[in-house]
Parts: structure tokens; C-alpha cells; sequence
């Protein structure tokens, strides 16, 4: 495996651990913290819809829902109409530029953004590949498919 395995195990843990310490210090959990990311590094500036978010975080609408009330009642999303399909509601950060919260998920970034745009072109563009082959790979894991269930 050439430590492939292990290097990306020792990303995963480092970054685990940061983000832990990024969700105690603005006192949110850590699904908190990860709807938050989610929406704030979206590129959709319309919000994302609520299925959309879940999916993306990995959590149940029903998970998502109160994750949504918490955030919101801290003034750092809001719930709106989906502007193309107002059956649905997407949600929308309106989380002030000046705010510890964007100062904090953009200092988490900048240490992987340094790294990365350190990367010769060729090695980036494997990384990229390997990125998006993991993230495939794992989209759908459900456990459940291999471990039998006890009786």
C-alpha cells in the first residue's frame, strides 16, 4: 500500500482533531460544526437544500432538523423557499464577515490550502483524483451492508 493507507488515516485523525477543537471553541457539537462547514464552503449561494445538506454531512433529515433549529437560533443560518422549486426549503448561512465563526472555518482551511497550493501541478491533479475517488467510495458506505445484523 506504499503508506498511502496510513498517510491518509494520519490526515483523517488530524483533521478530526481540529475540527473538534474549532466546534468546542465556538460551543457547538461537532454535527453543528459540520452543517455549519457545509454550508459556508457550498458554492451555491442560493443554500443548499435540506436533503442536499444531510447528504453531504451524513446525517438523517431528522438529525439535520434540529442541527438546523440550534444554528438558527444563533442567528448563523436562516430557512428559506427554495427559489426554484418552492415545495422545498433550502438553508442559507447569514453568518456576518466579521464574525469569529468565519474567521474560525477559514483558519482551519488555510493550513490544508498552504499545503495544497504548495503541490506541484501533476502531483495535485493525482491528489484530486485519489480525493475524489475516496470521497465515491465512501458517499454510501452503509455498515449495515457488512455486518449481519444480531439476533
Amino acid at each position: 500500500m506504499n503508506g498511502v493507507l496510513d498517510a491518509l488515516r494520519g490526515f483523517q485523525f488530524a483533521q478530526a482533531a481540529a475540527y473538534r477543537r474549532a466546534s468546542e471553541a465556538l460551543g457547538v457539537s461537532e454535527g453543528d460544526f459540520n452543517a455549519l462547514r457545509g454550508l459556508v464552503g457550498s458554492s451555491d449561494e442560493n443554500g443548499l437544500a435540506m436533503k442536499d445538506l444531510a447528504h453531504e454531512i451524513g446525517v438523517s433529515p431528522a438529525v439535520l432538523t434540529g442541527i438546523v433549529d440550534r444554528l438558527e437560533e444563533r442567528g448563523w443560518i436562516r430557512r428559506q423557499l427554495n427559489r426554484t422549486d418552492r415545495r422545498s426549503i433550502v438553508v442559507v448561512p447569514t453568518i456576518a464577515e466579521e464574525s469569529d465563526v468565519l474567521h474560525v472555518l477559514h483558519a482551519l482551511d488555510e493550513p490544508v490550502r498552504k499545503v495544497a497550493n504548495s503541490l506541484p501541478a501533476d502531483a495535485a491533479v493525482m491528489v484530486k483524483q485519489l480525493a475524489a475517488a475516496m470521497v465515491a467510495e465512501l458517499r454510501d458506505f452503509d455498515p449495515l451492508e457488512v455486518v449481519p445484523p444480531h439476533s
